[in-house]
């Protein structure tokens, strides 16, 4: 009887351990490993973006967007993208966060090229967006 008592244990034990490592592996995939500031760029077409569509600077994963808003702005639409930015990260004012694509079946990526102004943006400033 302690046997079969031992085995359960042992059995439910693994279970769990197992359990716990597929939902930090979920959790480290879907991007959210920490703080993150919010910055925002908008665009007049936005294919191939959703969220967490990765947002790079100089190619180095700094991010991915959270929400995509449609604005009807004059008679046209854009779309205004919120990017989570890992926390502290400076961004020059004079950056610009462009939409590419490394090849041809390639994921979609927004990448910030870094700017040259001495002044950093602030979190929850716009970034100059070209497509």
């Amino acid at each position: 009887m302690k046997r079969e008592n031992i085995s359960y244990l042992v059995v439910g034990l693994f279970v769990i351990v197992i359990m716990s490592a597929f939902f930090v592996v979920v959790y480290k995939i879907t991007g959210r490993t920490g703080p993150a500031d919010h910055y925002f760029v908008t665009y007049d077409n936005v294919t191939g973006i959703k969220y967490g569509t990765p947002v790079s600077y100089e190619g180095y994963q700094v991010g991915q967007v959270e929400h995509i808003k449609p604005v009807r702005t004059q008679g046209a639409t854009q779309y205004r993208l919120e990017l989570a930015i890992t926390q502290g990260w400076q961004i020059p004012a004079d950056s610009i966060a462009r939409i590419v694509a490394s090849g041809l079946l390639a994921a979609i990526t927004i990448d910030i090229q870094e700017g040259e102004s001495p002044e950093s943006l602030a979190p929850g400033d716009d970034i100059q967006g070209r497509e």
